[in-house]
């Protein structure tokens, strides 16, 4: 168990451990059966099994996850998973966010985008959904034998430089207001 109060770059490989960060500039993180905690980071990029790990304000986040929690309070650059059996729970991307890809199974994700972003979105999920805000929605859909495809743009800009691609099979991912 640990806390620190700021670092710059910082490489960490924990087990059975807690750790509070308070400020990071930059973590790259393996951890299994291990709780962590940041209060504002710019960037993580994390392997984790069995985790769980709260994070108050940060740019880009990059995991490898299985049988995890992660929690962010806001994300304004970069979301990057590959997951299975974790949940992933997004109070808040920003407008101007970078791009979301998210790559899931068994696992459950509730994305809360800034109404006021465009973003191209891209998804396949099979046996479960993909949610995501209709009523400001330019996409092609298919939903057919358990499978859906979605494709196309979400907002008012219809160059939107920001993507959303989604892959999931039996996790549902909710992309919300």
């Amino acid at each position: 168990n640990g806390s620190i109060q700021e670092t710059r770059w910082l490489e960490l490989d924990i087990k059975y451990s807690k750790i509070n960060i308070t400020e990071n500039k930059a973590l790259a993180i393996l951890s299994k059966y291990s709780k962590v905690y940041v209060t504002n980071g710019s960037s993580i990029v994390s392997e984790s099994k069995y985790d769980t790990y709260e994070i108050g304000k940060l740019n880009n986040f990059v995991i490898s996850a299985a049988y995890g929690h992660f929690s962010i309070g806001s994300l304004s650059g970069k979301l990057q998973t590959e997951t299975k059996y974790t949940d992933v729970l997004v109070d808040k991307v920003s407008s101007a966010f970078e791009g979301i890809k998210i790559s899931n199974s068994y696992g459950s994700y509730k994305i809360g985008i800034d109404p006021a972003a465009s973003y191209k979105l891209n998804g396949y999920s099979k046996y479960c959904s993909i949610e995501y805000p209709e009523n400001n929605a330019k996409v092609n859909r298919f939903n057919e034998n358990n499978e859906m495809k979605v494709d196309g743009t979400i907002g008012i800009a219809q160059n939107a430089k920001a993507e959303v691609s989604v892959t999931s099979h039996y996790g549902n991912i909710r992309l919300i207001q």
